[in-house]
């Protein structure tokens, strides 16, 4: 599972956001505002980790259990899936 390439990371002041490229902005209107968690989750998307990978890491930096992590890293990646930001 990897982002699609038409959908980047920007920092918009203070704050980072998902923003369509290309062909996308016309079919997703609008960005994504990303909190420390889910650009911490995006981040590692970009990089093709294995989930079980960004599971474990995500537990880690955020100092939570494993099974809030998996829940909280599923449904961020549902979000992406349901959006269409996942190829």
């Amino acid at each position: 599972m990897k982002i699609n390439p038409h959908f980047v990371l920007s920092k918009i002041g203070d704050t980072h956001c998902v923003v369509p490229t290309g062909s996308k902005i016309v079919d997703f209107n609008g960005i994504i505002k990303l909190n420390e968690t889910g650009k911490f989750i995006w981040e590692a998307l970009a990089s093709s980790v294995d989930i079980d990978v960004l599971i474990s890491n995500f537990a880690e930096k955020f100092g939570i259990d494993m099974h809030t992590a998996q829940s909280d890293v599923t449904d961020f990646i549902s979000l992406l899936k349901k959006n269409n930001i996942l190829e």
